[in-house]
């Protein structure tokens, strides 16, 4: 538990020092790209902002049953290991690919979805309660 606790507090040091270097919208001074213009930082934001929810919901000893949602903002902690992907540029290329072929694909998933919805429609019908 403690580990948790610095690393969420080294990760939010670091997208604090980022947002400064860079900007958070806009940045004319330094003529560099801001934070929030990279996907990758927006998952580097989302997983400091649930990781330092849960940090303060533990410090402030709220018990987690009263609130449901922070247990399903738990499970974005999954998503920790990303943040290794955007420093190492092979790892990125290749979640980047697996990204866009998922998006080719989604027509076949739908034709897909389609002919089991087709196929359980006609189950139903045909077996109509037969086994009870």
């Amino acid at each position: 538990m403690i580990i948790n606790q610095v690393f969420t507090i080294l990760f939010t040091f670091e997208v604090s020092v980022r947002i400064i270097a860079h900007g958070l919208w806009q940045n004319q001074i330094f003529h560099v790209d801001p934070y929030l213009w990279s996907g990758w930082n927006w998952l580097d934001l989302i997983i400091v902002i649930t990781s330092l929810i849960d940090l303060i919901t533990k410090i402030l000893q709220i018990k987690s049953s009263n609130l449901g949602a922070i247990k399903a903002l738990r499970s974005l902690r999954a998503l920790r290991p990303l943040r290794v992907i955007k420093s190492q540029p092979k790892l990125k290329q290749v979640v980047n690919a697996f990204f866009s072929s998922v998006i080719a694909i989604k027509n076949i998933l739908f034709i897909g979805a389609l002919l089991i919805l087709i196929f359980s429609i006609i189950g139903v019908s045909l077996f109509k309660g037969m086994y009870y």
